[in-house]
């Protein structure tokens, strides 16, 4: 994953990416729209999961694919794409 120009590594060590607001979190947002735990990435067997745990839900647009829209469910992560949190990907993000 990457955000922000850091890049977020899953392994054997690293089995999962827990995604929010929250300073706890691995992957620290900022946006208005995100919940404090948003969402966890994890690596199962050689797939990775994408499991929303937030209240507004979570926008994966699949390159070359529709947006796909989630709320407290689970999605297999196939190549590259695009996760935005709570709002659609180039959604206006006001200040908090």
């Amino acid at each position: 994953l990457t955000h922000e120009g850091g890049v977020y590594r899953m392994g054997d060590r690293v089995q999962s990416i827990v995604i929010g607001r929250d300073e706890r979190c691995d992957l620290i947002v900022s946006s208005y729209f995100a919940s404090r735990r948003h969402a966890v990435v994890e690596k199962r067997r050689d797939r990775f999961i994408l499991t929303d745990e937030s209240s507004n839900g979570t926008f994966v647009v699949p390159r070359q694919s529709a947006e796909i829209y989630m709320k407290r469910e689970s999605l297999p992560l196939i190549g590259r794409g695009t996760i935005s949190l709570g709002a659609a990907p180039g959604g206006a993000d006001p200040d908090p």
